[in-house]
């Protein structure tokens, strides 16, 4: 079971983990990185401040994780951290992409807050 205080971790994890996504996402998508010889992607991905600004996130997220470890257990943890991720994930989607959702999507995120209420609550 997860300490109360340490709830508010997990919103920050799956927040950095999925704005570090979103912005290897954008590099990728929107900027051509993934573009030209070989050696002009490696530079591109090399000299990207979104690729870097992404990779810093995500070592972040990774001492968060290592710290919520350190007091849990890992299943909690693993079901926590992808479930919130889910959630932020279609957050993002909608409000910054635009995405629809159908209601079969909503239920499904309905579920996922279930499921996860059941796994931290043992």
């Amino acid at each position: 079971m997860l300490q109360i205080g340490r709830y508010l971790l997990l919103p920050l994890m799956a927040i950095m983990l999925v704005g570090a996504q979103a912005l290897w996402g954008t590099a990728v998508k929107h900027h051509g990185i993934m573009h030209g010889t070989n050696m002009r992607i490696i530079q591109n991905i090399i000299t990207s401040p979104l690729i870097w600004m992404g990779g810093l996130l995500y070592v972040f997220a990774i001492v968060v994780y290592f710290f919520l470890l350190s007091d849990n257990k890992f299943y909690v943890v693993q079901i926590a951290m992808t479930t919130t991720a889910i959630i932020f994930s279609t957050l993002l989607a909608v409000l910054f992409f635009h995405e629809k959702l159908s209601y079969i999507n909503v239920m499904g995120i309905f579920l996922v807050l279930i499921g996860l209420s059941f796994v931290i609550s043992r």
